[in-house]
């Protein structure tokens, strides 16, 4: 429906509009690429990140705060082994909760 639609604009706006878009287009080529996809996906950060995305996740899913814990604690390790900060400087007044069953 919006492929046939039909746009009214004064043409100045039309031109900040395509002027935007070559300025994007060029500062993207100008960007070198450091790593493609499946350098991306091997990253340890971004696994990392998204281990203790899967682990926050995990603990929505529970009702009992010790059970909530276990899995934000666990989260909260992932974070400082993967930021090389001292877990123990970080964790050292948290419970770490009841593994769920």
């Amino acid at each position: 429906m919006l492929e046939n639609a039909t746009i009214t604009m004064p043409y100045k706006e039309l031109d900040v509009l395509l002027q935007e878009i070559k300025s994007l287009k060029e500062n993207i080529k100008s960007i070198p690429m450091k790593m493609d996809e499946e350098e991306f996906e091997a990253d340890p950060l971004k696994n990392g990140l998204d281990t203790i995305f899967d682990l926050l996740e995990e603990a929505s899913k529970y009702t009992e705060s010790n059970e909530k814990q276990y899995f934000i604690h666990k989260g909260m390790e992932e974070y400082c082994n993967l930021f090389k900060i001292s877990a123990k400087e970080l964790l050292e007044n948290i419970q770490k909760g009841t593994e769920p069953k």
